[in-house]
């Protein structure tokens, strides 16, 4: 979270403030899955711990596979996750007493895993 990009810098200070992630504190947000299935639409529900602001809690992203290709590094293959928070469940609560901003959060995460050949 330590470097979050909204595209406005302004916004990513704010972001990056106490009222949000507090980065000084807690400068990185993880996820350590615990199981995946495949659903019948073809995409995979990922269970796992996702930690943010000093706090843990269970969550289940889609997870979608975008893409495979062979490069020069060997193969690869392209995956987007997606998954809302209740950001207040993680002691984030700027703007959410007064209902001026919400609670919930929709998360987009784009990933390129590769493997070396040898």
């Amino acid at each position: 979270v330590a470097t979050v990009s909204s595209g406005n810098d302004k916004l990513n200070s704010h972001l990056k403030s106490p009222d949000f992630f507090s980065v000084k504190e807690f400068p990185k947000m993880t996820f350590k899955s615990t199981k995946a299935t495949r659903g019948s639409d073809g995409m995979w529900d990922v269970t796992g711990d996702l930690t943010m602001h000093g706090v843990t809690k269970s969550i289940t992203a889609k997870v979608e596979v975008t893409g495979m290709a062979k490069g020069r590094g060997g193969d690869a293959a392209g995956f987007e996750a997606t998954f809302v928070v209740d950001r207040s469940q993680f002691g984030m609560n700027y703007g959410v007493e007064k209902g001026a901003i919400g609670k919930d959060v929709r998360v987009i995460v784009g990933l390129e895993v590769g493997a070396e050949s040898n």
